[in-house]
């Protein structure tokens, strides 16, 4: 009897060496590389948690530690959306007949949204973690202003100048033309004045002439 309680003991503690090494092992195996993804801002990101529907026991995404959504596969399956997950606008697709099935959809993407992602899956193989490292760009939106800006501001200084140019030229050729209507008469005036003078000198020569 000793001899089987030692065994048993024996065989207990086997065991238990046995069960750290494996969670060790899992571990090691289920601590992915982190992948890195930039994004500008306003755009769509989806990143893909790789499971399937057969083999899932429990799904749950998170953003820097905090839980976004946690999903359970009983009875039809019961999802959970943590109150961050709505104020950061993401949503999880459980569109059954789509590949990307568990991805997470973040839409119009803003500087809020950058971190570390993980989604951790525990199926009958095994505990799989998946990271991802977002970092969101400088805000489209600004970039935007200074194109709309520019393609407006741009056109109008190009109009504002032709037309300048129109109106310094149009003035140029228009100035000799005043001065020679403001000459005219002036040459009118002077050429009746000598035509009153000699009409003058001829009645005198008339009047002299006759006895």
């Amino acid at each position: 009897m000793l001899h089987t309680s030692g065994g048993m003991l024996g065989f207990s503690r086997n065991v238990r060496l046995s069960g750290a090494i494996f969670c060790c092992i899992t571990w090691t195996f289920c601590t992915a590389d982190v992948t890195f993804i930039s994004k500008p801002a306003g755009s769509t990101v989806t990143l893909n948690c790789n499971t399937s529907i057969s083999d899932l026991g429990q799904l749950i995404w998170q953003l820097n530690g905090e839980i976004l959504f946690s999903f359970l596969n009983v009875d039809n399956g019961t999802l959970h959306e943590s109150p961050a997950a709505s104020r950061l606008n993401v949503r999880l697709n459980l569109n059954q007949s789509s590949v990307q099935r568990f991805a997470l959809i973040i839409e119009r993407a803003n500087k809020s949204h950058s971190g570390n992602y993980t989604c951790e899956t525990a199926t009958i193989k095994g505990i799989l973690i998946q990271k991802w490292e977002l970092l969101i760009t400088e805000e489209p939106e600004n970039f935007q202003i200074y194109i709309v800006v520019a393609a407006v501001v741009i056109p109008v200084c190009i109009l504002l100048l032709i037309v300048c140019v129109v109106v310094l030229r149009r003035s140029s050729k228009q100035k000799p033309k005043k001065i020679i209507r403001s000459l005219r008469p002036k040459k009118q005036t002077e050429a009746v004045y000598e035509n009153c003078l000699e009409i003058e000198r001829y009645h005198e020569r008339l009047s002299g002439s006759q006895p």
